[in-house]
């Protein structure tokens, strides 16, 4: 560089005690770039024909014939794609073998925080007994630091920082980010955010400092204390932990999207992108509350603090006290003072109150349901079996009169429910005997929060149309006497007695609905009764045709003819031969959408492949009808699709045409797919075989993905512009007129 040893800023291996003489030598070395660093804007910038250009990217084209002709095409190939952050990583990149002037000072700051950091462990700051303590007493900031030897106050604080003391650690951020802006600014007369520059710098800096980081700020007796404490909360609910109930969560796992991004700080690697996850939790809360109509004028801070300690609680992050120091102390202090500084406070604080709570005014005893009428015998029973399970069987199969089997015709898909066939009162019906099973809950098993949770379930006081009824066996869910009409529901009346007899047909029936073979359950005229409606072949509806009039009555009967009438559609739709049974082929079906929506990301990697068309596979077509509507905004056939879940044949083709086409370009691209091999194949090897060569090329290219193994929109972008530069390198270069030639 300069050719100088004095200690600075930037470079130094030892202590200089004189603050000034530290800022006007690291000005000195401001002054004298690199050689590396003067090179690569040369052949950014200029172009000049030298050895090979190795700095930024460490690489050389066989194909130019000098350098000047490789910096050109690189500059024309990737003009939308260059940007301020990744000409920060290659500025900042301390692996490679040749290394820009920051990157050295970048390996001397780290090597300076290994030489000293016994020195700093001796020296790290108290905090008192507990930093949680100590946060609410006003100690533990990076400004504050107690005496932890026997020196006296004055001469404590005239010490040096070293190493990876937080106050060294900003002292270096700052003057590395205040170095590049304003080496932007001379050379190149651009303005960049110090803020951005930062966040690239510490990615670099702390890939090689984090363990002495976390071991500076580690606080395991705090952690200790926190983690036991959300333990024994782990079963409160949100009205016990003092949620309000007009800002409570009606979901299956309340605030589950707040609180899978608080725990996502594990991944996080870097203070500030920890902070980001704190956030970006806080803000799903308001955001949840959006979507559920409350008005955010009402949500302040006592109301957003309760949500917030529910959702600490539930995510029972094993380091939680250690990350708050690790924030505190070493995220971009630019941050601590915005939205994000507010939202770490509100965590601390929120630690602390969890750690106040009375554990007996908080947890208490549910009432027991006692026994529970259930139609889905088989269903329950295998659930009691399990270890641990919920459920205890009272009586496996008893006969109960007077009463009909109803089944729920939009919950019978729904896997995350835990019924879908309710029980109708049918006193004066001859035949109304069903036979059911009687159950109770495990309470050895189940939380007071599962408890109460299950309480609401088999004994629904705000499902409209359902209602609880005492029976001589137990309490069951039942249809209400005096529904109203127009019902909420629409009811299957079954007329069986157990109801494992018609269970696959009507599985199989309602899956042919959403695979496109028209409804199953027939729309009556205005002028119909409360009865339930009888089914034929007559009053079908199927796509393209104008729909009935919506049904009076909420309970219908399937028939005989609607079925075979769907099945025949299927089978000529779908080309199935009528020797392979209905159920198999409506599986085989069902299973091709779910791989084609997995390798295409509409569907989660998670997901099971089993072949039935449940609510994951409905929301996962519909995202895909909508993306290939927007993507193809003249096309006529997808032009006329309807934005639901229903697939048809046109929609599955166009499925297996995206995917086809995308590995057809990897193809391209050198990432090949074993000969022979079909992408739609549902078979765990073919399916395996995919993933492999789509993570190939995602890790290959190092694309920003936390999920690997399927064609994601970055992916698929990727491809994209990849294939346009490959087609403009194959494209021949234009011949001479005949005229310009003469």
């Amino acid at each position: 560089d300069s050719g100088t040893d004095e200690p600075g800023i930037l470079c130094g291996n030892t202590p200089a005690a004189d603050t000034v003489s530290q800022v006007s030598t690291a000005n000195d070395l401001w002054l004298g770039l690199g050689r590396v660093r003067t090179r690569a804007h040369s052949y950014l910038s200029q172009g000049d024909e030298v050895d090979g250009p190795t700095s930024l990217t460490g690489t050389a084209s066989p194909q130019a014939s000098n350098a000047s002709e490789w910096w050109k095409q690189l500059l024309t190939a990737n003009t939308q794609r260059t940007s301020q952050q990744t000409y920060l990583r290659a500025l900042f990149n301390i692996s490679g073998h040749v290394h820009t002037f920051e990157a050295r000072k970048i390996l001397e700051f780290v090597e300076e925080c290994r030489k000293f950091a016994s020195l700093a462990m001796e020296r790290k700051t108290d905090w008192g007994s507990s930093f949680l303590e100590s946060t609410r007493s006003g100690r533990g900031s990076r400004s504050s630091r107690p005496n932890s030897t026997s020196r006296g106050t004055e001469e404590e604080e005239a010490t040096v920082p070293l190493g990876i003391e937080p106050k060294r650690y900003h002292d270096f951020m700052s003057a590395m980010s205040y170095y590049v802006v304003e080496q932007q600014r001379e050379l190149h007369n651009e303005e960049w955010d110090d803020e951005e520059v930062q966040l690239v710098l510490e990615e670099y800096v702390m890939a090689s400092v984090r363990p002495l980081a976390k071991s500076y700020t580690e606080k395991a007796a705090d952690d200790a204390r926190l983690r036991r404490k959300c333990d024994q909360l782990s079963a409160a609910t949100q009205k016990q932990l003092g949620v309000n109930e007009e800002f409570a969560s009606d979901e299956l796992v309340p605030y589950c999207e707040a609180i899978a991004l608080l725990r996502s700080m594990f991944f996080a690697l870097t203070p500030s992108k920890k902070l980001f996850c704190v956030a970006s939790a806080a803000n799903t809360i308001f955001q949840q509350l959006q979507k559920a109509g409350v008005d955010l004028k009402k949500v302040g801070a006592d109301v957003f603090m309760d949500i917030w300690v529910y959702v600490i609680v539930k995510a029972n992050i094993s380091d939680l006290v250690s990350s708050m120091a690790f924030m505190s102390e070493y995220a971009v202090r630019s941050l601590s003072t915005g939205q994000a500084g507010y939202f770490l406070a509100s965590l601390q604080v929120a630690a602390l109150a969890i750690l106040r709570m009375d554990l007996s005014e908080i947890i208490k005893p549910v009432d027991s349901v006692g026994a529970i009428v259930v139609c889905q015998r088989e269903k329950y029973l295998s659930l009691a079996q399990r270890p641990g399970g919920h459920f205890e069987v009272v009586t496996p199969c008893q006969t109960l009169s007077g009463y009909q089997m109803c089944a729920v015709h939009d919950w019978m898909l729904n896997s995350a429910r835990f019924y879908s066939v309710v029980l109708r009162h049918a006193p004066d019906e001859p035949n109304a005997v069903v036979s059911v099973a009687t159950i109770r809950v495990n309470l050895k098993s189940v939380s007071p929060a599962q408890q109460e949770f299950l309480k609401k379930v088999f004994l629904p006081s705000d499902q409209p149309g359902l209602c609880v009824r005492d029976t001589p066996l137990g309490k069951a869910v039942c249809v209400r006497d005096d529904l109203p009409l127009p019902s909420p529901l629409t009811f299957i009346q079954l007329d069986c007695y157990d109801y494992s007899q018609s269970e696959q047909s009507l599985l199989d029936t309602l899956t042919l609905e959403r695979l496109g073979a028209g409804p199953a359950v027939s729309l009556p005229s205005s002028s119909s009764s409360s009865s339930p409606q009888s089914l034929t072949s007559g009053d079908s509806v199927f796509r393209g045709e104008t729909p009935s009039p919506p049904p009076q009555s909420p309970f219908v009967r399937f028939s005989s003819a609607r079925v075979a009438e769907m099945e025949m559609r299927f089978r000529e739709e779908y080309s199935v031969p009528p020797t392979l049974g209905l159920h198999d082929s409506i599986a085989s079906v069902v299973s091709i959408a779910q791989t084609v929506c997995q390798h295409l990301e509409c569907l989660s990697s998670l997901a099971t492949i089993d072949g039935v068309y449940n609510d994951l596979l409905l929301a996962a077509v519909k995202a895909f009808k909508v993306a290939h509507k927007a993507a193809n905004p003249g096309h006529e056939k997808c032009s006329a699709w309807s934005d639901d879940g229903i697939l048809t044949p046109q929609v599955l083709a166009a499925m297996k045409e995206t995917l086809n086409s995308y590995l057809s370009d990897l193809a391209h691209l050198g990432f090949l797919l074993p000969y022979g091999v079909s992408a739609c194949d549902t078979s765990e090897r073919v399916r395996t075989h995919v993933r492999q060569v789509i993570t190939s090329c995602q890790r290959g290219w190092h694309l920003p993905i936390h999920v690997h193994g399927s064609l994601g929109k970055k992916t698929r972008e990727e491809i994209r512009r990849r294939m346009a530069m490959l087609n403009n390198l194959r494209r021949p270069a234009p011949q001479p007129s005949a005229t310009v030639a003469r």
